[in-house]
């Protein structure tokens, strides 16, 4: 758990800077969405599909979002 939190200290400025674009929020929230569902209906596959999905969505927003940026 520590490392972790530890993962997620290191992350903040990036995160900020994704979340602060208009639509990412909701984008982010979206990709949360589609995951939860996948697990409620036990589908272990579509689960992993869609957290790498969100993920390599997020990992490229915060890219183009530190472009420029100054952290």
């Amino acid at each position: 758990l520590r490392h972790i939190q530890q993962q997620r200290t290191k992350m903040m400025p990036y995160s900020r800077l994704y979340l602060e674009k208009a639509g990412n929020k909701e984008a982010a929230w979206a990709g949360h969405r589609r995951i939860y569902e996948a697990c409620l209906r036990r589908d272990g596959q579509l689960a992993e599909e869609e957290n790498i999905s969100h993920l390599d969505q997020v990992f490229r927003g915060i890219v183009e979002a530190r472009r420029g940026a100054d952290i």
